[in-house]
């Protein structure tokens, strides 16, 4: 929470104080090639709830400061722990539900079941407040849980200073591909008087492995004044890096010590977050063969490879050639609309025969481009393709006098996951057959009950229906991408994972003579 300073009457947020066991400081020390954010700590201190269970019988002392984090230049003023209270009072020692409260000159706070309290459980929670060196006041909140059992065999000795305390060695780390290795490492320090016996370290996250401690292991006894070092490697996954989500852990380690038939038992927590760096990259390369065309009959291949350079998954992958008299693209092995993986890539491969007006350029140029999404983004790429032209073009006919085309409505049903290229002229009619309908003229049209505000791209050559949900934790339903050809057939790309409700979408086509006609394209995605 922010650091609003805590007036007269204000009530310290509440923030749970672990009375458990001294939090082990979990440090991800990892490598990482490209620079972290430059935000690596927080503007405010942010203090957190502290949550721990003690044994009726026991002694508990928590270090409730371990999990937090102090303003960016500041400590936390360990002598200025409070407990409730208000204004300018302080209160260091506290009885409430028969559960004993003492903050300790070190900030530690010390809980033990009172003389005469029931001993069948309960939660008790406490508001406290602390001070950084830059002067803001912080409140937060120690939930201490008892668990039933016997009463203690005497009064707590207050000579007895159980104490553990949790260094890590980073707060924040970074990580940015799929195996990489997170070292967690962070300094057990023993800050009491007494050996502290039976060392526990347990991680709030179930993903993190056991640690190993050295030159005292786990299970083992930490000298007062000692220290241990433990380690755990955690090995990054793709959805940890596609996910793009901070990951936070919470450790925490105990340790007790028996006087006098009493248990003193040490609790300290902290955490340790390990943050993906995204840097989704795409690269479209194109060719053609042959690369010098002398008559319009000849016939060219166009060759388009899609490549993942980066380290996040990009899915909806899209590339995009609407030449003049070129065919659908035919992608593999990734489909248009797949999964394009870190590293992978995809050939799309097409087909033209170079029309006669177009062959009295030099060079003939167009620009092919290519589309994939991580959860949060789109990442785009493009690559120009030029073809070199000899021959004259033909003189262009003269208009002929001819009726008016008609197109005629189409409809295909596809799978998830499996493009379709639909030919929407098959099925029209030119006015006649001196005038027939011109493929690179297909445009095409947003209509009315498209959801998730459909977008149109080049000329109108290109539409994609985005799907309802795009986020991590949510199937993508109902989103498709419509890709005209140079040849007039349009590719129809779902881009959800399940099944969608029909999309019907508009085109227009126009005839050699400039009329035009209009009619729609509806597409059933199954499972």
């Amino acid at each position: 929470m922010r650091g609003a300073s805590l007036g007269p009457g204000a009530r310290p947020s509440a923030r749970l104080l672990v009375c458990s066991a001294a939090a082990l400081a979990v440090v991800l020390a990892v490598q990482v090639a490209s620079a972290p954010p430059a935000q690596a700590r927080y503007p405010y201190g942010t203090p957190r709830d502290t949550r721990v269970t003690m044994r009726a019988d026991e002694v508990l002392t928590v270090d409730v400061l371990g999990v937090d984090d102090p303003a960016v230049g500041a400590t936390w003023v360990r002598s200025s722990v409070c407990l409730g209270g208000s204004g300018d009072s302080c209160i260091r020692q506290l009885s409430v539900g028969g559960l004993g409260l003492l903050v300790n000159d070190d900030g530690t706070v010390t809980a033990h079941a009172t003389a005469g309290a029931p001993v069948d459980g309960g939660t008790t929670v406490v508001d406290y407040a602390v001070s950084d060196t830059l002067g803001g006041r912080y409140g937060a909140r120690l939930r201490v849980t008892v668990q039933p059992g016997p009463t203690r065999a005497a009064d707590p000795d207050p000579a007895v200073r159980a104490r553990l305390r949790v260094t890590a060695w980073k707060r924040f780390v970074y990580f940015d591909h799929a195996g990489q290795v997170v070292r967690l490492t962070s300094t057990v320090a023993n800050t009491g008087d007494v050996a502290l016996e039976g060392l526990t370290v347990t991680s709030g996250s179930p993903s993190i492995p056991a640690r190993t401690c050295s030159p005292v292991p786990v299970g083992g006894t930490l000298a007062a004044r000692a220290s241990t070092t433990c380690t755990a490697l955690v090995t990054v996954t793709q959805d940890l890096v596609d996910l793009n989500v901070v990951r936070v852990d919470t450790s925490t380690v105990t340790g007790r010590a028996v006087r006098n038939g009493v248990t003193y038992r040490a609790s300290a927590a902290s955490i340790a977050s390990a943050s993906p760096v995204q840097e989704p990259r795409l690269a479209l390369t194109a060719s053609v063969d042959p690369a010098t065309v002398t008559t319009a009959t000849q016939l060219v291949a166009y060759t388009f490879v899609a490549r993942n350079n980066g380290k996040v998954t990009l899915r909806n992958l899209l590339v995009r050639a609407p030449f003049h008299g070129l065919s659908a693209l035919v992608c593999a092995p990734v489909p248009l609309g797949g999964t394009l993986p870190p590293g992978d890539s995809t050939t799309c491969r097409a087909t033209r025969r170079v029309p006669p007006d177009l062959l009295g350029r030099a060079t003939l140029t167009d620009t092919a481009k290519g589309s994939g999404q991580t959860y949060f983004r789109t990442r785009n790429a493009a690559s120009a393709v030029s073809l070199a032209l000899t021959t004259r073009p033909a003189p262009p006919p003269e208009p002929v006098a001819a009726p008016a085309p008609v197109a005629r409505a189409d409809t295909v049903s596809t799978t998830v996951g499996h493009p379709v290229v639909v030919d929407v002229l098959g099925n029209d009619a030119a006015g006649s057959p001196a005038v027939p309908l011109v493929g690179t003229s297909v445009r095409l049209r947003l209509m009315g009950d498209l959801h998730a505000d459909p977008q149109l791209y080049g000329d109108a050559k290109t539409l994609i229906v985005r799907p309802v949900f795009n986020r991590a934790v949510d199937p993508l339903v109902g989103g498709a991408a419509f890709l005209v050809s140079g040849r007039g057939e349009i590719t129809v790309v779902p881009l959800s994972t399940v099944p969608t409700d029909p999309l019907t979408i508009g085109y227009q086509v126009a005839d050699a003579n400039g009329r035009t006609t209009r009619s729609t394209l509806t597409v059933t995605v199954t499972p």
